[in-house]
């Protein structure tokens, strides 16, 4: 008797969390979604959404410093410093 009222007890707390967890999307939804109607209003009464200066960054860092400094490690040729398996010979 007692373990069919733990595993009643247990589903019910489980259900409860499931509903909680649903509720909690359903307003998160409604949220997100009179947000897009909003910005759509704005898009069609002629507003242009303004990016903001950090999401315009191309590429990263590590790739721009990669790029400087390979271009100072070249020499007065042009080529890269230190040569290739075909320069060689």
């Amino acid at each position: 008797m007692l373990l069919s009222i733990f595993i009643s007890a247990l589903f019910t707390i489980a259900a409860l969390a499931a509903a909680l967890s649903l509720r909690d999307s359903w307003v998160r939804l409604c949220l997100l979604y009179s947000a897009l109607k909003s910005e759509r209003a704005l898009l069609d009464a002629g507003f242009v959404p303004q990016v903001a200066a950090q999401s315009m960054r191309l590429r990263s860092e590590p790739y721009r410093r990669h790029f400087a400094q390979r271009a100072a490690t070249r020499d007065a040729t042009g080529k890269a410093a230190g040569g290739s398996i075909r320069d060689a010979g």
